[in-house]
């Protein structure tokens, strides 16, 4: 027997013990101990994991007998092993470019990163951990610290219960969202309404206090009743819908000086997100996230919402869900990846020039119990999707679990106080860490 036939014998032999052990059992169905004989006369068993590893094939050897395979819509995805690893997941904090390098918003990036000159916009949308604002600001503050303060950038208009704004504190009026609300949502999910009068009070609680710009999505029920802006310098500016054009979301643009008081004497107006960004050359970093959110949080926005993401001129989009989808029992991750396709088409739509950014899902744990804790059952599944979604369409793909450190990390992010005790959500020391990985990635990306 050749040296060739010999290692096929010797990855039969690994994979049968490894599936007598810890393979889970969708996988065990699909390859029986006692049939694994059949691929030692099989070369292309071994080459095709040889390609996928992209390692040695003495190397590959080993790691193939550390995990496992599952099949969905035709593509590959390895799942099980404790010590499994995604074929081009970074061993490093690193961002993967899946893409073309000779595009205009890297150039845009890369400038900024050279000179110091331009705005670079960031807008990141996603669930619990981008609602949170600890995770999304620590990433924001590490980029603004090294290539400039470009402002506040887009954000939900009022505060809403479990979420964050690092960087605005809000007073006065009510809200609704996307999660628990039925209504005509604009980008992000989140609106805002005068509740029987009184200002709605927006303050910086970092930025010095500057002319700015001051860019609003509005609606209104009577192009005959203003919305009235008051700013710290003593600024007063009245908005009125377009007439004939009532119920309709609305773009305004306007100079003015935070903070700023809203006031809508008429109950007319509903508001949706805010931007203020200063005149200086720099990093501007959105967040919008709503608590359990998944990726068809955007089917419960208005239609038209891509309108809104197109007028925020973002230079690049960070997708972050995943969580809430791989604890769910019934989740269907072909379907899931269908939603992920159109939420990238409709971003292309949007902003053709931008790039996009899939953040795979944060390794989490349903218990602590043994070694490692056990994983939600679709986790795996979910995270390699995303990063099948990244490599499909020529996108950038970071893994939040590979900055961890890698599977089997969370009881240990947990004992040194940097995720809660639920195996689901960070504290804010364990955000902050984990937001100056992805800015670090980026920067890196930069070339900074």
């Amino acid at each position: 027997m050749n040296s060739s036939y010999r290692d096929i014998y010797k990855l039969a032999f690994l994979l049968r013990n490894k599936l007598n052990r810890q393979v889970n059992q969708q996988f065990h169905r699909k390859l029986k101990p006692h049939s694994l004989h059949k691929f030692a006369a099989l070369p292309l068993f071994a080459a095709v994991f040889v390609l996928q590893n992209n390692y040695s094939y003495a190397q590959s050897i080993t790691d193939i007998a550390k995990g496992g395979v599952q099949l969905i819509s035709g593509v590959e995805y390895q799942q099980g092993g404790e010590n499994n690893n995604r074929t081009n997941t970074p061993k490093f904090n690193q961002i993967i470019n899946y893409g073309r390098n000779d595009q205009a918003w890297i150039y845009k990036l890369r400038a900024l990163a050279k000179n110091r000159q331009g705005k670079f916009r960031i807008m990141q949308i996603g669930d619990s951990h981008t609602a949170g604002d600890y995770f999304s600001d620590a990433a924001r503050r590490t980029l603004q610290n090294a290539l400039g303060n470009g402002g506040i950038g887009w954000f939900q208009p009022n505060q809403i219960k479990g979420n964050r704004n690092a960087q605005i504190a809000f007073s006065g009026w009510a809200t609704n969202n996307s999660r628990f609300e039925r209504g005509d949502f604009p980008l992000g999910g989140v609106i805002t309404y005068s509740a029987g009068g009184g200002a709605l009070k927006i303050s910086p609680r970092r930025e010095e206090f500057q002319i700015s710009e001051l860019r609003l999505i509005a609606r209104s029920d009577n192009s005959q009743a203003p919305l009235k802006i008051s700013d710290a310098n003593g600024g007063l500016y009245h908005l009125v819908a377009e007439r004939n054009q009532t119920s309709r979301w609305h773009y305004f643009n306007l100079q003015a000086t935070p903070p700023i008081s809203i006031v809508d004497s008429n109950n007319a107006w509903t508001l949706g997100p805010i931007s203020i960004e200063n005149r200086k050359s720099g990093i501007s970093y959105s967040s919008m996230g709503i608590i359990g959110a998944q990726i068809n949080e955007f089917d419960k926005w208005r239609s038209a919402w891509i309108e809104d993401l197109n007028y925020s001129n973002a230079d690049l989009v960070i997708l972050a869900f995943g969580t809430n989808e791989a604890y769910s029992n019934g989740a269907d991750v072909n379907k899931i990846s269908m939603e992920w396709e159109r939420l990238v088409a409709m971003v292309r739509k949007a902003l053709p020039n931008a790039g996009i950014l899939i953040i795979g899902a944060p390794e989490s744990l349903k218990n602590t119990q043994g070694e490692c804790g056990t994983r939600p059952m679709h986790l795996s599944q979910v995270q390699m999707m995303q990063e099948h979604i990244a490599k499909k369409n020529g996108l950038l793909f970071w893994s939040w679990q590979q900055a961890m450190g890698g599977k089997c990390t969370m009881k240990s992010w947990i004992n040194r106080g940097l995720a809660g005790k639920d195996g689901v959500h960070f504290s804010q020391a364990g955000y902050e860490v984990i937001g100056e990985k992805l800015a670090m990635a980026i920067l890196n990306f930069a070339g900074n």
